[in-house]
């Protein structure tokens, strides 16, 4: 598919030109421990650093990258624009360009007396209960489509088996078994394994519940108006299990022996099994997809990248890992309610006040004869390690400082005290100490020098008010950088999936309208955008495979 080819080569291209590549590799955690920034920072970071604008600059920022499509024509939108330095609009608009659509895709809904689709209690599917809305949304939204890939035509209705790995409290689970199906949840935390059980226990309770409740009903009414079971009896099988491609196909065979025999022994033919992975973490998707390739063709190693493309690229590309933390960002929609702006400006201020906390930590730190960040990572990885962690802002101290409550990011002076108490640091001991060791430099900022001092608290305050604007347009850029990344990501592994079965099947691949997807002469690769992304579920591409 050359279009899709094209355009995952121009993506890449400009992740990793010389801007975007310092952004991913520059948490605001380092700008304020030495000062220092990248050089081609400097024609926009004199911009960033004003803060006596009624809209701050990083809102600026995500005002043009969320503007409508068509060019603005209000003049606050002019304004705002031709404000932005050129060189951060060229980069707003690359990302607005390049990243793939998003939008969710109206998920089908079945007819209601569908022998697949679980019967309603008091409006809600009995596996929902325990759900967040978000939650709630996906599975609701996957288990619908799952249901109409099963039933899209007579062949697809023979399959009965569904895998789901990384099953996690078996939500998805139970709304599959709930359509009729034969599902073997598998993770590798047994602490998931037993609260999905606990919560299967407690489904089947509660249906037990119903039925008498239905049958006390049923036998106050006429048979004739009687409603049959709106779907039959599946399976649910949990099970604990480190997985891995190989691991995947022995446990698999082992449940089909050990949990529903008379699928082998019955027939000659193989079991159709369909796997589902729901926001499988870490290497789980990849695992899932090289388990299914591994019958077509040697699927490769690694998690990026995986397709022929950019394996064919030299150097060979690779990605921070704080890019693919970066890539779950969804800054499209930040403010689409005014309940989303406030946790947005709260998450931003979050990141900008921990970042402000690094001179204090690095110098409590060598008091107390603590490695470093640096010294700690060098001594524990090669350096190629530390590169691919560039960008992460990770310390020990960070650590340990962990969450504070929401209530302690309220203003810079409440965080400060919430923070240097919670990492037992005594901040006025600090700064007497900095002041007469002259060996040790200047490393603490004015922010934190002169707090609590009248009579330059203000030169402080200037310099705090300056850096924070630096830090919230350099951490806001990162994260508009983030939907490009996941489109990266997307359409790698989509390239690298319809490589290796066109190649075995030698067939053209061809693109159907409306959708994206590439059929080859027995299977179909696509992109669904199956959840919406309004309900917080940032990761809302799903990739099929599919029997064409």
């Amino acid at each position: 598919m050359a279009s899709s080819t094209t355009r995952m080569l121009e993506i890449y291209d400009r992740i990793a030109s010389p801007l975007a590549m310092s952004l991913l590799t520059t948490h605001p955690n380092q700008v304020t421990l030495d000062g220092r920034t990248p050089d081609l920072w400097s024609s926009w970071l004199g911009w960033a650093a004003g803060y006596d604008q009624e809209l701050p600059k990083w809102q600026q920022l995500l005002s043009y990258y969320c503007r409508p499509t068509e060019s603005p024509t209000e003049s606050a939108s002019l304004e705002i624009s031709e404000s932005i330095p050129a060189e951060l609009r060229l980069l707003i608009d690359t990302v607005r360009n390049l990243q793939l659509s998003r939008e969710s895709a109206c998920a089908p809904v079945p007819a209601p007396h569908s022998p697949r689709i679980a019967s309603k209690a008091r409006g809600r599917s009995p596996s929902s209960f325990g759900m967040s809305p978000k939650k709630e949304h996906e599975v609701t939204r996957m288990a619908t489509f799952i249901h109409n890939i099963l039933n899209h035509d007579v062949h697809r209705r023979n399959t009965q088996h569904v895998v789901d790995v990384g099953s996690g409290q078996g939500y998805l689970s139970r709304a599959l078994q709930e359509q009729g199906l034969h599902v073997l949840a598998l993770d590798n935390n047994e602490n998931q394994t037993s609260g999905a059980n606990n919560w299967k226990i407690k489904d089947a309770l509660r249906k037990a519940h119903e039925q008498r409740r239905n049958n006390t009903q049923d036998d106050q009414t006429c048979p004739s108006q009687r409603t049959p079971s709106s779907h039959s009896n599946g399976s649910l099988t949990h099970r604990t299990v480190h997985i891995q491609p190989t691991a995947l196909e022995a446990v698999i065979e082992d449940w089909l022996l050990a949990d529903v025999p008379d699928t082998i022994t019955s027939s000659r033919d193989p079991t159709p099994i369909m796997f589902v992975a729901l926001h499988a973490c870490g290497s789980l998707t990849v695992d899932v997809l090289r388990t299914f390739l591994s019958h077509h063709s040697k699927p490769g190693s690694g998690h990026f990248p995986l397709s022929e493309p950019l394996l064919a690229l030299s150097p060979r590309p690779t990605l921070p890992i704080a890019a693919l933390h970066l890539a779950t960002q969804v800054p499209a929609h930040w403010f689409r309610t005014e309940r989303a702006g406030m946790g947005a400006c709260l998450a931003v201020r979050k990141v900008v006040y921990r970042a402000l906390l690094q001179p204090v930590i690095q110098l409590a730190a060598q008091y107390r004869k603590e490695p470093t960040d640096n010294q700690e990572i060098m001594n524990r990885d090669s350096v190629q390690g530390l590169t691919a962690r560039l960008g992460l802002g990770e310390t020990p101290e960070n650590r340990r400082l962990g969450k504070l409550n929401d209530a302690s990011y309220a203003d810079w002076s409440t965080f400060l005290v919430s923070a240097t108490t919670k990492l037992g640091i005594d901040i006025r001991d600090l700064t007497r100490r900095h002041s007469e060791g002259a060996a040790l430099g200047d490393q603490l900022p004015p922010w934190i020098l002169n707090h609590g001092n009248d009579s330059e608290r203000e030169e402080g305050v200037f310099e705090r008010l300056r850096m924070e604007g630096r830090l919230e347009v350099v951490h806001v850029l990162r994260c508009i950088l983030g939907p490009l990344i996941e489109s990266l990501i997307l359409l790698d592994r989509c390239e690298w999936l319809r490589g290796v079965l066109g190649a075995v099947k030698g067939k053209p691949q061809v693109i159907e309208e409306g959708r994206e997807k590439s059929q080859n002469g027995q299977m179909v690769v696509e992109m669904v955008n199956l959840f919406d992304q309004v309900t917080g579920s940032g990761r809302n591409v799903a990739l099929v495979v599919s029997p064409a």
